[in-house]
């Protein structure tokens, strides 16, 4: 099998779930990195595990296991991303007491406070722990919240619930009542809850660039109307000329603005399609006529990413609006040029019919010329005749030689207008 081949198999492992019994106590977070930053987490990671006398995560491995004490973590690379997932048994009393990240070395523990784009808190707690009290009840009083979201999930094996408000250490706290849930059931609901958290903090990382680019979109559609408004009031050959200049520079803003953001809206897009799958997987019920979870978040999450897609559409119609109107004002030009050219050529047609007629007339005036020197020439010769004694009248066959040496002349003329004609290539 060839590495491409072994590297592509190794996907279906790449998300393990982690074994998890209740009660339990677990932290996830959530870190925003490039290459640069993700290949530093892994190395922070990899000394942790070093010195916890774990294996290290595989160079190119996105994802590792390993044991700190009584903590199990979890390290994952997404695209854009690093998290980190930390579990320990709980005590179910005090819950929300002692966070999971406690238990890890001191220095590691305070890194992954660090630069955090979200951290969630979870309790799983057993039933029989509650002694008859309600779930939706204690979080209310946990949480110290009258706006309490949650429900039955997992086929009513568990019920979770939540506030959505940051503690004071900045934690989504989640609590989990055990209904009699399996170990491996727990660990994929603990999954798809932190990464609905997960993917919709990253989702919403579009919005803020949402409305920077609807701000410019303002700015870019105000003085595309403005060249609209001028081209439309039939202006003139230097003016179109600016205007061209001035699409042309807010041609050029558009595609930045669309260049820059693609990418954004495009993850914003692929992180919004995994949270809607997630809240399909944990198969959320009703419970204590209490909002759901994937209900709540629907309302919150639904208009943020619709802003992204206005967004992107508003600036993709700005492009489209431009390329229409340089094609109207292009053309505008086009006409413009054309009638000059048209005008061009019947001036230079114009211009040929006087140089064949001036032509003509120089030809007509050659011949005059070179019959006249024909004839004197000719004199000149009759009357060297006379004067060797030769009876000749000078004058007379002068006058007679006339036509045949304009005939003569004529001939000449058109004899060598035909030898430049193949002298002279056709153009």
């Amino acid at each position: 099998m060839t590495d491409l081949a072994k590297q592509l198999n190794n996907e279906l492992h790449a998300r393990p779930d982690m074994q998890l019994s209740s009660p339990a106590r677990i932290c996830q977070f959530l870190k925003l990195t490039g290459e640069v930053d993700a290949d530093r987490e892994r190395q922070i990671f990899a000394s942790m595990c070093e010195k916890a006398g774990q294996s290290i995560p595989a160079e190119s491995g996105r994802f590792h296991i390993a044991q700190a004490g009584p903590a199990t973590i979890k390290w994952e690379q997404h695209t854009e991303a690093t998290s980190y997932t930390v579990a320990v048994p709980g005590n179910s009393s005090p819950l929300f007491s002692q966070s999971a990240e406690s238990f890890l070395p001191g220095e590691f523990s305070q890194h992954l406070q660090q630069g955090l784009l979200a951290s969630v808190q979870i309790e799983v707690v057993p039933e029989s722990s509650l002694a008859g009290e309600d779930g939706y009840h204690l979080a209310a009083g946990l949480f110290g919240s009258e706006t309490i979201v949650g429900g039955w999930m997992s086929d009513r094996f568990a019920s979770v619930w939540t506030s959505f408000h940051q503690d004071r250490q900045g934690f989504i706290r989640f609590l989990i009542i055990d209904h009699g849930i399996s170990d491996s059931r727990l660990g994929r609901l603990i999954h798809r809850l932190v990464n609905i958290e997960s993917y919709r903090m990253l989702a919403l990382l579009g919005l803020p660039v949402a409305r920077d680019v609807m701000r410019a979109a303002n700015d870019l559609e105000s003085d595309l109307d403005d060249v609209i408004s001028r081209l439309a009031a039939n202006p003139g050959t230097d003016e179109q000329e600016e205007l061209l200049v001035t699409l042309t520079d807010i041609a050029a803003q558009a595609e930045h603005i669309a260049a820059t953001s693609a990418y954004r809206f495009a993850a914003s897009k692929a992180y919004g399609r995994i949270v809607k799958e997630r809240f399909v997987e944990v198969r959320e019920e009703i419970q204590h006529n209490a909002e759901r979870i994937t209900v709540f978040l629907s309302k919150r999450l639904g208009p943020a990413m619709r802003t992204c897609e206005a967004a992107e559409l508003r600036i993709q119609t700005i492009s489209d609006r431009i390329s229409r109107t340089v094609r109207l004002l292009n053309t505008r030009v086009d006409i413009v040029n054309r009638k000059q050219t048209q005008e061009m050529l019947v001036s230079m047609e114009r211009q040929a019919r006087m140089q064949v007629q001036l032509q003509m007339a120089v030809e007509g005036f050659s011949i005059v010329a070179i019959s006249y020197y024909g004839t004197g020439l000719l004199g000149y010769l009759l009357k060297s005749a006379q004067k060797l004694g030769v009876p000749v009248d000078v004058t007379l066959i002068q006058g007679l030689s006339l036509p045949l040496v304009a005939v003569i002349a004529w001939t000449g003329l058109r004899l060598a207008k035909r030898k430049l004609k193949k002298v002279v290539p056709k153009q």
